[in-house]
């Protein structure tokens, strides 16, 4: 048995150069159908290219609605009257959707600065599912906004969402507004807000996974280049996992790149009980100089994963007490 495994390099204006048509013919998704959460034990089902209040179909029970009983708002005291319009206008974006969210901790912060609100999120403990902020300030540049997402990151890693006031307080469109934050709290605690039928290559376990490597231009800083590596973990691709792994400045082969397919491998089994069949890779950022290292470092990376690693018959992929599956490029 042979491990299908596709690896696609994409130079850095390929994806500019592809004209929107030729994209939505490739992705084999203009001919087919949304697929929502069930009513009444049925399905909601609607096309893509067919229907013209396609915005509005989507304002409804998505496909998969994950429980949320302990979430949070934080907001400051002074705006505790906007806040309370906007938890009415949400509590009513949940109920058009039936989600199965319950009533969050309200948690009025005293004061604008932000070692006030670090000490407020010390209840954010592993329990809590979800938290949305309310800050002040001008769009892409909340004060507060990086302080608490980076107190989120590094302290209590919750799942966040951040409105701005002045989004609140205008009040045009807030309906719409708290639907978009809905969908996205859904999607960040693991839920699928809705997929599309009859994709190509759902007809056996297949992970899609994409890399790109991130490094910070005009410095003269030490500073690490990033490696982001994200994969498909369900058969309609989408859910996802994530992980990021550290290289040296201005390096693009990801040297790392081992240890994150053998992770990714391991998230795909404990979500399906089986590995994949098929596996494809986009790479992005790679210039026509670097296919050829890239090609013989993280290729091979990826082979060597799925030689250590088991994917049918053992508890885990990691587990080597039984036969190992075969590798194949």
């Amino acid at each position: 048995y042979k491990l299908p495994f596709i690896f696609f390099f994409f130079k850095q204006k390929t994806a500019y150069e592809m004209l929107r048509s030729l994209v939505g013919s490739e992705m084999c998704i203009r001919d087919r159908d949304i697929l929502m959460g069930q009513t009444n034990g049925h399905r909601i089902q609607f096309s893509i290219e067919n229907t013209p209040d396609f915005d509005r179909k989507t304002q409804d029970t998505m496909h998969t609605q994950p429980n949320i009983d302990k979430w949070a708002i934080f907001y400051p005291e002074r705006d505790t009257q906007t806040a309370l319009s906007f938890l009415d206008t949400f509590k009513k974006c949940v109920d058009t959707y039936k989600y199965p969210l319950r009533q969050p901790r309200q948690i009025a912060v005293k004061g604008r600065d932000f070692p006030q609100w670090r000490e407020e999120m010390k209840i954010l403990d592993p329990s809590v599912q979800a938290v949305v902020f309310l800050l002040p300030g001008p769009k892409k540049a909340a004060p507060l906004y990086n302080d608490i997402k980076l107190h989120l990151l590094e302290h209590s890693p919750v799942p966040s969402q951040v409105v701005l006031l002045k989004t609140v307080e205008g009040g045009k469109g807030l309906r719409s507004i708290c639907n978009k934050i809905l969908v996205q709290i859904c999607a960040k605690v693991g839920g699928v807000p809705w997929t599309v039928n009859n994709l190509p290559f759902t007809d056996k376990p297949t992970m899609i996974v994409g890399i790109d490597v991130y490094h910070k231009a005009n410095t003269k800083e030490k500073t690490k280049s990033i490696l982001a590596f994200c994969s498909t973990v369900n058969n309609t691709f989408s859910r996802y996992w994530s992980t990021l792994r550290y290289q040296d400045q201005y390096q693009e082969i990801g040297n790392t790149m081992q240890t994150a397919v053998m992770d990714s491998l391991e998230e795909f089994f404990q979500t399906n009980k089986i590995g994949p069949q098929r596996v494809i890779v986009y790479r992005d950022g790679v210039s026509e100089a670097q296919i050829k290292g890239v090609r013989e470092s993280e290729v091979d990376a990826f082979l060597r994963a799925f030689q250590t690693c088991l994917l049918y018959t053992s508890p885990s992929p990691r587990d080597r007490q039984k036969s190992r599956m075969p590798s194949s490029a």
